[in-house]
C-alpha cells in the first residue's frame, strides 16, 4: 500500500514537471512571437517612412530620381555612382535587420538560430541577403545595358515575388496573393508603355509596407490583451 502510494505521489510530480517545462516552453514561443511581431513592425515602420519620403521627393522634383536613373544608363560616372548607392543602400538594409533581429533575440533570451528558425526563416543561410544580391545585380545590368527604362516593372514584379515568398512583406496569405497579382499587372503595363518612373513601385512599396503593418500592429494588440488576460484566468 506505501509503495502504492510513493508510486503515485512520485507519478504526479514526474507529471507536474513536464507540464512546467511545455509551461515554460509556451512563454518562451510566445515571448519570441511577441518580439518578433516588434521587429516586424519596425521594419515596416521603416519601409513605409523610406517609401512615402522618396515618393514625396520625386513628385516634388518632377521625377529627379527617374531622371537620374535614365541619365545614368549613358552616363558612365553617374551609372557607377548609381550601383554603389544601390549597393551601399542594400548593405545597410540588411546590417539593420538583422541588428533588429539579433537585439529581439537577446531581449527574449532566445539564441539567435532558434529564434531566426522559429521567426524568420528566410534569414536561414543567408537566403534572403543572396536574393537580395541577384535582385541588385540585375538592376545593375539592366543600366549596363542600357535599359533602365525595364527597372521600375522589374521592381514592382520583385516585389511581387517577395510577396509571394513570405519575405520581408508579411501579410495574410490572400492579402499576399492578390497584391502580388496586381503588381504584375502594373509591371506589365508598365513594362509595355515604356515608362521608366520610379513613382509607382515607390508608392506601390509604401503601400503595402502600410498593409502589412496594419496587420502586425493588430497582431501586436491581440498577444497584449491576451498577455493580461492571462494572468486573471490563470
Amino acid at each position: 500500500m506505501g509503495e502504492d502510494i510513493q508510486k503515485a505521489v512520485e507519478d504526479v510530480a514526474t507529471i507536474r514537471r513536464i507540464i512546467d517545462r511545455a509551461d515554460v516552453k509556451a512563454q518562451r514561443r510566445q515571448a519570441g512571437e511577441r518580439a518578433a511581431s516588434l521587429v516586424r513592425k519596425r521594419i515596416y515602420q521603416g519601409i513605409a517612412g523610406a517609401s512615402i519620403l522618396l515618393s514625396i521627393g520625386e513628385m516634388a522634383t518632377g521625377g529627379n530620381m527617374t531622371m537620374r536613373l535614365v541619365l545614368s544608363s549613358t552616363n558612365q560616372v553617374l551609372k557607377i555612382n548609381t550601383i554603389t548607392h544601390a549597393a551601399a543602400s542594400l548593405i545597410l538594409v540588411c546590417a539593420i535587420l538583422y541588428f533588429l533581429v539579433m537585439r529581439a533575440a537577446n531581449l527574449s533570451r532566445i539564441s539567435l538560430d532558434e529564434f531566426i528558425a522559429e521567426n524568420f526563416s528566410y534569414l536561414r543561410n543567408l537566403s534572403l541577403v543572396s536574393d537580395l544580391i541577384v535582385k541588385c545585380i540585375v538592376f545593375s545590368l539592366m543600366l549596363i545595358a542600357g535599359k533602365p527604362e525595364w527597372i521600375a516593372p522589374l521592381f514592382l514584379l520583385f516585389t511581387a515575388d517577395i510577396l509571394v515568398q513570405g519575405k520581408v512583406l508579411f501579410l495574410p496569405i490572400r492579402w499576399s496573393f492578390v497584391a502580388a497579382a496586381v503588381l504584375v499587372v502594373g509591371s506589365v503595363v508598365q513594362f509595355i508603355s515604356g515608362s521608366p518612373s520610379l513613382l509607382w513601385p515607390l508608392l506601390s512599396m509604401g503601400g503595402l509596407s502600410i498593409l502589412a503593418l496594419t496587420a502586425v500592429s493588430s497582431r501586436i494588440t491581440k498577444h497584449q490583451s491576451e498577455s493580461k488576460r492571462c494572468p486573471d484566468e490563470c
